[in-house]
């Protein structure tokens, strides 16, 4: 009867196979590759953030916007968005868009609204740091 109780090796002990190990190796997941990567996991906030084309908006940006009263609506942001597909595709890093009465410095990698001006906010102003100019 105590034999029985004692068949299989006590938790802890060296008598038989490691559950971990097989062979001498350590076992390993198996291969995902080619599946959908679970929400919230590592490789599906990466797909996000790089797999966007949508335009964003820098705090400050949002910010100019709302002190100035800039707004642009669906038209002016589908020719931003053509604008920022111009620049890319010509290999430009910062850019400066002049879009009707408004003036916006993009980070065209990051796809990203750094900041907008308006009219009034571009007189005797002067722009640094952009390597490209878009007028629409």
């Amino acid at each position: 009867m105590i034999d029985r109780l004692f068949q299989h090796p006590l938790p802890g002990s060296r008598s038989g196979p490691d559950p971990i190990r097989k062979s001498g190796r350590a076992t390993r997941p198996e291969d995902r590759s080619g599946s959908v990567p679970a929400p919230g996991s590592f490789d599906a906030v990466l797909q996000k953030a790089f797999g966007s084309r949508e335009i964003r908006f820098s705090r400050h940006a949002m910010d100019r916007m709302d002190r100035r009263n800039i707004t642009l609506n669906p038209d002016e942001m589908a020719r931003l968005q053509g604008a920022i597909d111009r620049a890319e595709k010509s290999g430009m890093k910062e850019s400066l868009v002049i879009l009707d009465q408004n003036a916006l410095i993009v980070s065209v990698p990051n796809r990203t609204v750094i900041t907008a001006m308006d009219r009034s906010s571009m007189r005797d102003n002067l722009v640094t740091h952009i390597d490209s100019a878009v007028l629409l």
